[in-house]
């Protein structure tokens, strides 16, 4: 169930949206160690392989732990980007929600899910970055973020 947080104020709103960018370079990272698990997952199971021919008990115990173990770190990782991919999927439905107007919207999209500058965003969209900044705190202003 979601619930509308009404009373954040500018400063507040505007870290949870800086807050996207962040979260993708998390998710980055935690793919990142996924590859290195999977990487150690199939050094140990090559190495079981060998360590079952020679019918080493105590081995074969240290293997299975230890891939018990790789198992575990997998899930909580891939339970870490779920949470971040739910943020990320609640900062995009704030911005979308946005029924003050469009040029708002890309305001948004572009400052914070694309991370340019007031400077590039006045570029990009053709006003002066006096101008952008002006709409930005407006849609600010009108934000209502919805959180899970």
């Amino acid at each position: 169930m979601t619930s509308i947080v009404k009373n954040l104020n500018v400063d507040e709103k505007v870290g949870y949206l800086f807050r996207y960018r962040s979260l993708l370079r998390r998710i980055d990272l935690i793919n990142d160690e996924l590859l290195e698990l999977d990487e150690r997952r199939k050094s140990l199971q090559s190495i079981s392989i060998i360590q079952i021919s020679k019918n080493s008990k105590d081995g074969k115990d240290r293997m299975t732990k230890s891939l018990i173990k790789i198992d575990k770190s997998y899930h909580l990782l891939m339970d870490k980007i779920d949470e971040a991919t739910d943020t990320l999927d609640e900062i995009y439905a704030a911005i979308d929600s946005i029924e003050y107007n469009e040029v708002g919207k890309n305001i948004l999209i572009c400052r914070y899910i694309k991370e340019m500058t007031f400077e590039a965003i006045g570029e990009e969209l053709g006003y002066s970055c006096a101008h952008i900044r002006r709409l930005h705190k407006k849609v600010i202003d009108v934000l209502e973020i919805q959180k899970t």
